[in-house]
């Protein structure tokens, strides 16, 4: 055996372990048994450096993209993460490797990672839902995620792979169209309000002035005529006051003039004259000048509410609370009604009622919790961020 290439076998393999896969053994002459090791030795040079520029590369594209990517585990444990996982949740791979992809996932009471590994079922490779990620600053960011398995070339399963697109821009966009929808169509019902009571409304009491000076004028003691005028007096009467129920149901005068606090109390009094259902409002002395645009959500909230406990909960009692924070303005409500089973499907797609209610909060930034329970009444409590402050929702 040749020194000299004993020394070259043992260069090459210092250089490979250092990464240098480019460099190559001569082969002599002689084609002998150490030619064939230097042979072998230049191949696996090859192999590692097709391996090393496979790897670069694919390393390359995976802390390049956008979205934020994590390797689990098949027990869920974080593995690896791209260079998204940093920018757009301030995590270090070296903080959070090791982790469960559940201490960064905000999915209330469950778990990320059973729900979606369960979701996969034997044949599915992939699935896809909504959910929020929690950044190192405890602030949450909404993302479109992407759970799938990662499975090796003999079909072994090694993990799973979660790809996370941001949307925090497409949220706060759908939360600008649904508000300047809600202020629309509350502008539009205020204005047929107006309307209403500028037109019909004083046309309607301008006839009964009229029909009242008619009759004094007459002075008939013929009993039809009585009777007819009593009839035209009372159908003027009850068309005054639906239109006066009708202009309130729209925009009530007294959230203008008075704000929620205001709104609140002639809701609960008008409702409460018809002794069907007892009513207690929780109201502080003295509360903040708010957006109107959020009084009136948090007055349609009521509005929606206690028509769905009147029709549907076989209520006798209603409590609304109003309650401040340094931060927050909380609106609470809830009946003694029937109550019902919350089916977690029903609940995300909710009836038009509560889609609706729903849709009011989110497009002021609030937060939304909603209750019920079979026999014990059914609980709605919303919370705003007061506009003075920047605090979290």
């Amino acid at each position: 055996m040749k020194l000299s290439q004993i020394n070259e076998i043992h260069d090459l393999l210092i250089a490979y372990a250092g990464g240098e896969y480019h460099k190559k053994g001569k082969i002599s002459e002689d084609r002998d048994e150490i030619d064939m090791i230097i042979t072998g030795v230049n191949m696996l040079g090859e192999e590692l450096l097709a391996t090393t520029v496979s790897r670069d590369y694919f390393s390359g594209i995976y802390n390049a993209v956008s979205n934020m990517v994590l390797v689990l585990s098949l027990k869920g444990e974080i593995e690896d993460s791209n260079s998204a996982v940093l920018d757009l949740l301030g995590y270090q791979n070296s903080v959070i490797k090791g982790k469960s992809i559940d201490a960064i996932v905000d999915e209330g009471n469950s778990s990320f990672f059973e729900t979606s590994k369960n979701a996969l079922g034997k044949d599915e490779v992939s699935t896809q839902k909504e959910t929020r990620l929690i950044s190192t600053n405890e602030k949450t960011i909404p993302v479109s995620s992407s759970f799938s398995k990662i499975i090796d070339k003999r079909g072994k399963l090694e993990g799973y792979l979660v790809v996370a697109e941001d949307m925090t821009e497409r949220e706060e966009m759908e939360k600008l169209i649904l508000r300047t929808i809600v202020e629309t169509q509350e502008k539009e019902q205020k204005r047929v309000a107006d309307d209403l009571h500028d037109s019909l409304g004083q046309e309607l009491s301008t006839v009964k002035l009229l029909l009242s000076a008619i009759n004094k004028n007459i002075q008939s003691a013929d009993a039809n005529y009585v009777a007819a005028f009593e009839t035209c007096k009372n159908l003027l009467d009850s068309s005054i006051d639906n239109v006066r129920s009708i202009c309130f149901n729209l925009m009530p005068a007294s959230l203008e003039r008075g704000g929620i606090e205001a709104a609140l109390e002639e809701l609960v009094q008008r409702l409460g004259q018809h002794d069907l259902i007892r009513f207690s409002l929780d109201i502080p002395d003295e509360i903040p000048t708010l957006d109107g645009s959020m009084e009136i959500a948090i007055y349609r909230v009521a509005q929606e509410f206690i028509s769905n406990s009147t029709k549907h909960a076989q209520a006798s009692e209603i409590n609304i609370g109003l309650y401040l924070s340094q931060a927050h303005i909380q609106f609470d409500i809830e009946d003694n009604g029937v109550g019902f089973e919350l089916d977690e499907k029903k609940y995300v797609d909710g009836g038009r009622g509560l889609s609706t209610m729903r849709s009011r909060v989110k497009a002021f930034n609030g937060s939304f919790k909603f209750a019920s329970k079979t026999g014990q009444g059914t609980r709605l409590s919303i919370k705003f961020q007061l506009p003075e402050l920047h605090g979290e929702t």
